[in-house]
C-alpha cells in the first residue's frame, strides 16, 4: 500500500461494519468530505471457526490475528472503527425457546413479560451474556494491543418492531425453530438488543475504546430500528451507515479534536 494510497481509518470487524462503510461511500457520493477507509470484514471460511480452543483457552482464528495485524501495518491509519455487536437480538430472540422464558428490564418499565414465559433474573442473563460476549471482544483486545490509535466500537442497530418485516428474512433454521415454536414478541427481541448493547457499551469502555451510538433519529418512538434504516432484519442500510459516519465524526471531534 502506497503512501499515497493510505486510508485515513481502518474499518473492521463483523458484518455490521458493511453498513458504515456503504455510508462512507454514500456520503463521498453527495459531495461529502469524509476519511477514506480500508475495510476488513471477518466473515466466511477463511475465517471460521472465529475461536479455536487450545491449551491456553480460546484465541482468535490466526487468519484474523494475522490480516488485522497486516493491516493495520500497512495502512497506519489515524483511528479505528470496530463492528463488535452483532446479530444478537435475530439469533438469540427471532424464535420462542421451547421452554419460553423472559426478563425484565430496569431501565425498560414499558416492556413486561410475555404470558406464561418462565421469569430469569435479569442480573443472571447479563452475566450470560457478557461471557459470551467476551470472547468477541477478543478482536477488540487484539486491536488495542497492535495499535495505540483510537477505537470507536459501533452500535448494531436494533430489531424493527414488525414482525412480518422480520419474517420476510426469515431462513434455514431459524426458519425451522420459528415454525416449530413461534416467532418471540417483538418487546422479547428489543430486550435481548438492549442487553446486548449495554454490555457492549462497557466491555468497549473497560478496553479504552469509544463507544458510539446511533442517532436518535434511526428509532421509532418505542426505540425499535425505524423502517427506512432496516436492510435485512439484522443490519442497517447505507442510509443508516450515513448517520453512524456522522457519529463516529462527532465522536473524533470530541476524543481527537480533529
Amino acid at each position: 500500500m502506497s503512501a499515497a494510497a493510505k486510508p485515513d481509518g481502518l474499518a473492521f470487524g463483523n458484518s455490521q461494519i458493511a453498513a458504515f462503510v456503504a455510508g462512507a461511500r454514500r456520503l463521498r457520493q453527495q459531495g461529502e468530505p469524509v476519511p477514506s477507509l480500508h475495510s476488513l470484514v471477518f466473515r466466511g471460511a477463511r475465517y471460521e471457526p472465529f475461536a479455536v480452543l487450545g491449551a491456553l483457552g480460546a484465541r482468535l482464528h490466526p487468519a484474523i490475528a494475522g490480516d488485522l495485524a497486516a493491516a493495520l501495518r500497512e495502512a497506519d491509519p489515524a483511528f479505528l472503527v470496530a463492528a463488535i455487536m452483532g446479530a444478537d437480538h435475530w439469533i438469540l430472540g427471532i424464535a420462542n425457546d421451547p421452554v419460553p422464558f423472559d426478563f425484565l428490564v430496569p431501565e425498560l418499565p414499558g416492556f413486561g413479560l410475555a404470558p406464561g414465559a418462565r421469569l430469569i433474573p435479569y442480573d443472571l442473563i447479563c452475566r450470560r451474556f457478557r461471557q459470551d460476549m467476551g470472547l468477541r471482544f477478543g478482536l477488540l483486545r487484539l486491536a488495542r494491543t497492535l495499535s495505540d490509535r483510537p477505537i470507536y466500537v459501533i452500535e448494531a442497530p436494533p430489531p424493527v418492531a414488525s414482525t412480518a418485516r422480520m419474517q420476510e428474512w426469515l431462513y434455514g433454521p431459524f426458519a425451522a425453530r420459528v415454525a416449530r415454536h413461534g416467532m418471540a414478541p417483538a418487546g422479547f427481541r428489543f430486550k435481548i438488543w438492549w442487553v446486548c448493547h449495554r454490555i457492549t457499551a462497557t466491555l468497549a469502555a473497560e478496553l479504552g475504546a469509544h463507544f458510539v451510538e446511533a442517532p436518535a433519529e434511526t428509532r421509532d418512538a418505542d426505540g425499535f430500528l425505524d423502517p427506512r434504516f432496516f436492510l435485512d432484519g439484522v443490519h442497517g442500510n447505507d442510509a443508516y451507515g450515513a448517520l453512524m459516519v456522522r457519529q463516529v465524526a462527532a465522536a473524533r471531534r470530541l476524543v481527537e479534536g480533529v
